[in-house]
């Protein structure tokens, strides 16, 4: 799997700034500020697959060979508690090999832990994209020589879309083996392709891979909305030892936050 892992993450990033002010008269100056950022990362790392993953296995799946279906059907597990259980003779697992509908008696299917790197569908691909924008507004200036005031008005959003690609679903695989002919499953749903994960040397078709790969992605987003106001100054008075004259500021502001997660189905 190491031949497909990076060692550098590719990364973009594009960000723009600019302010600008205007005096408009002595009294007021009309100012704003925007910027803008947007970053995208990806990450590449090996084929996805199965990984040990519990699958229910027909034994007359047409991509079993006799020897590997033999040796399922023979099949105990070690443990004395639950040995034999899913032991079938020899003669049950020839019946079995051709009973291709559940309704036949002699249909059977076996629990097998399911190990293969799915190298056919390439690498897992994530990427993160994320854009931040924020702009404020705003007028300032002086109500009298000592006294001055300030109102702006700002507005920010920050947006990830995260999106995988390349990932096969465990419940897409556990759905392409429950097959007994080599074009169609048993459960049909969604498309299902039947898969060869048992024949040595063969490769998962295009189109096995295509119903079991399936691609996801995640929005989040959050916002903030602001209007400000400020007054300070100075009262023009100072009070004994002080070097200052006494000042003051009142202000208050009002803020609006949004957050939110958009999901897929997936």
């Amino acid at each position: 799997f190491n031949p497909y892992n990076i060692f550098q993450t590719p990364f973009k990033r594009y960000n723009i700034f600019a302010q600008a002010n205007y005096q408009l008269s002595d009294a007021v100056e009309v100012y704003t500020r925007g910027m803008f950022s947007k970053n995208t990362v990806d990450t590449i790392i090996a084929p996805s697959g199965s990984f040990g993953i519990a699958v229910q296995v027909p034994v007359s799946n047409p991509f079993l060979t006799k020897a590997i279906r033999d040796t399922l059907c023979a099949y105990q597990d070690s443990d004395p508690a639950t040995s034999g259980r899913q032991v079938l003779t020899q003669a049950q697992c020839d019946a079995a090999a051709v009973a291709v509908s559940p309704s036949d008696p002699n249909y059977k299917e076996l629990t097998v832990t399911l190990s293969r790197r799915a190298v056919e569908a390439g690498p897992r691909i994530s990427q993160y994209q994320n854009t931040v924008f924020d702009y404020v507004a705003g007028f300032r200036g002086g109500i009298t020589d000592h006294i001055n005031y300030d109102v702006s008005g700002g507005y920010g959003q920050a947006e990830q879309v995260q999106t995988i690609k390349g990932y096969l679903l465990n419940t897409r695989i556990r759905q392409a083996v429950r097959a007994t002919s080599k074009t169609v499953c048993l459960d049909t749903s969604n498309g299902c392709v039947p898969a060869n994960f048992f024949t040595s040397g063969a490769d998962l078709s295009p189109a096995a891979v295509a119903f079991m790969q399936q691609s996801s992605t995640v929005q989040t987003k959050t916002t903030l909305a602001q209007a400000k106001a400020l007054i300070s100054g100075d009262v023009g008075l100072t009070v004994p030892m002080a070097g200052d004259a006494i000042s003051f500021a009142v202000g208050g502001e009002y803020r609006k936050y949004t957050a939110q997660q958009a999901s897929d189905a997936l």
